[in-house]
């Protein structure tokens, strides 16, 4: 035997004092790897989504904004909306604000008609009552 070869033999140990660790240590570095690798996958991908999202009109913006934000936990509905008014054009956002605007504005003539509705179903009530104790 050369000298090269019995020190090679020095630094190797015949068999692993315990084949079934030596084993879990290889499958845990394998599954380490692959994780990581996967993982570095799975990034790139999310990044050519988000650019291709970028582009996209108000609804997939939304349903895209609201996917993210329920696997992060947050709140969907209001991710949705931003990513809804994220993705619109101008005019869609005119036409959004108009819109919000007048019904502010138009708001309390319904709820004026039903107050009015509930007071004349009070004195008619009332009215009936009269009616039936005299």
């Amino acid at each position: 035997m050369s000298a090269i070869a019995a020190d090679a033999r020095a630094d190797v140990s015949p068999a692993p004092p315990d084949l079934s660790a030596a084993l879990g240590n290889f499958f845990d570095a394998l599954l380490t790897y692959g994780a990581g690798k996967l993982s570095r996958h799975v990034d790139e991908g999310l990044v050519g989504l988000e650019r291709a999202m970028v582009s996209r009109g108000p609804f997939e913006r939304a349903v895209y904004e609201a996917g993210k934000a329920h696997l992060r936990g947050k709140n969907p509905v209001w991710a949705g909306a931003k990513g809804a008014w994220a993705g619109a054009t101008v005019p869609q956002r005119f036409v959004a604000v108009a819109i919000l605007v007048l019904l502010v504005l138009l708001a309390p003539i319904p709820l004026l008609l039903v107050i009015i509705g509930l007071l004349i179903a009070a004195l008619v009530a009332a009215s009936r009552a009269a009616k039936a104790s005299s």
